[in-house]
């Protein structure tokens, strides 16, 4: 039995809109897209090899990193100027759009014959949220109660809005933001999103 590695890292689960309605060219191509916006946000020289990794997903995917909290809304940003830039220069009908769920946990790491694997809450949580979002809003950006109480403490910029819980099949309650930073990414909830007390907003 190979042996495992367990640490906290926070997952930016990516999911792009309508992926599965392309034609096989134009998803390959969403994917090259996907992968120049990346490396714009996590470049090597920032981010090694040890502390951003992608699981691909086909229609997104997840990035499990490790490293200041902070400097994740720096990357998701970079991201979203990135994306941003592409489209601008792509025909209308081959922009893509990405909607994006942030959390922190533990991730366990083991060693098999098809490659290094991942497990733990923090990707299976992230795919909640992800899962969980509103169809409506194009490049909306969420996040977990967990990570927010972790950025609250260091201090941020970014604004937050409290949206109704999330039950999960195992009738666990998630506690999930939309968060946006105004220039930089990420939308307003809409309405219907919020949570039903005004007071947690």
């Amino acid at each position: 039995m190979s042996k495992s590695y367990i640490a906290d890292h926070v997952v930016l689960g990516l999911d792009i809109k309508a992926y599965s309605q392309r034609d096989l060219s134009r998803q390959k191509f969403a994917q090259e897209v996907l992968d120049r916006c990346l490396d714009k946000a996590f470049p090597t020289t920032t981010w090694d090899a040890g502390k951003a990794i992608w699981i691909d997903g086909g229609d997104g995917g997840f990035v499990l990193l490790q490293g200041s909290e902070q400097s994740v809304f720096n990357a998701v940003q970079d991201f979203y100027e990135a994306l941003n830039w592409e489209n601008k220069n792509t025909q209308p009908q081959d922009q893509i759009k990405v909607r994006a769920a942030i959390h922190i946990d533990q991730v366990v790491r083991w060693e098999t014959r098809f490659g290094p694997k991942y497990t733990g809450h923090a990707i299976n949580n992230c795919a909640r949220l992800l899962s969980a979002m509103s169809k409506l809003l194009e490049g909306q950006v969420v996040c977990s109660g967990a990570f927010l109480e972790k950025v609250n403490a260091l201090g941020t910029d970014v604004i937050n809005e409290r949206l109704k819980d999330i039950t999960d099949k195992h009738g666990l309650t998630h506690l999930v933001y939309n968060i946006y930073r105004s220039p930089g990414f990420g939308e307003k909830a809409l309405s219907e999103e919020r949570h039903p007390d005004p007071l947690t907003w």
